[in-house]
C-alpha cells in the first residue's frame, strides 16, 4: 500500500532539483500511478480529489493550493465525513 506521504515525497521530488516538472507534468504523474493498476493506495478517493484540486488551481486565502497541501485537506475532510466530525 501506498500511503500519503508517499505522493508527497513524489511531488517535491519531480518539482524540485532535478526533475523540475511543472504542474501538468505532475498531475500526469498521478493520474498515471492511479491507473496504473498495480499499485494500491491509502485512499484513491482522497487523491483523486486531491489531483483535481491541484489541477485546478484552487486557492486559500489567496494562495494558490499546492498538491501536498489539497492531500493534506482532503485527506482530513474524507476522515471528517466518514467518522461523523464533520
Amino acid at each position: 500500500m501506498i500511503p500519503y506521504v508517499v505522493l508527497a515525497e513524489v511531488r517535491w521530488t519531480l518539482t524540485d532539483g532535478r526533475y523540475n516538472l511543472d504542474k501538468a507534468a505532475v498531475c500526469a504523474v498521478v493520474h498515471g500511478l492511479i491507473g496504473d493498476g498495480a499499485f494500491i493506495f491509502e485512499s484513491s478517493q482522497v487523491i483523486w480529489s486531491s489531483v483535481c484540486d491541484y489541477e485546478e488551481t484552487k486557492t486559500v486565502r489567496g494562495k494558490e493550493l499546492d498538491f501536498v497541501d489539497s492531500l493534506i485537506a482532503n485527506k482530513s475532510r474524507f476522515f471528517a465525513e466518514n467518522n461523523g466530525t464533520s
